[in-house]
């Protein structure tokens, strides 16, 4: 399974994160996404999915954490703490915005304060432990 990319913005204490309902089940992602042919890096890999995803412009500020496949499902991973630096959150156009939730389920952005982290189910869970207050 190919290397992901995610994001961890933080403002005031809450994390921007994408709400899913899927076949059933409610859940939070970090933004981000596959590494594709056309990116230079892992960095620029994040800067086009969060734009695509979310509508905003970031800079990738630092490592954070990676995840190694657990071969249960759970892929290859890199964190990076980013920030916001342009953009209109919310405006983003890419794949997700066009399947149908019928189908593909249901794909919200959220910001969630990280107290509320351990209540909730954020994936991956080892992410999530980590970033709760």
């Amino acid at each position: 399974m190919a290397t992901r990319v995610r994001a961890i913005i933080e403002v005031n204490d809450s994390v921007l994160l994408i709400h899913r309902h899927k076949q059933g089940k409610e859940y939070w992602v970090f933004p981000g996404g596959g590494i594709e042919d056309a990116d230079e890096d892992e960095r620029t890999a994040l800067i086009r999915e969060c734009k695509e995803e979310l509508g905003i412009d970031i800079s990738v500020d630092s490592f954070y954490a990676e995840i190694e496949p657990d071969g249960q499902g759970e892929p290859h991973q890199l964190f990076y703490r980013c920030s916001i630096v342009g953009g209109t959150l919310g405006t983003g156009t890419g794949p997700e915005f066009s399947r149908n939730p019928e189908t593909s389920g249901t794909y919200e952005i959220e910001w969630m304060n990280r107290r509320s982290f351990r209540e909730k189910t954020v994936y991956p869970l080892k992410i999530r432990d980590r970033l709760a207050v």
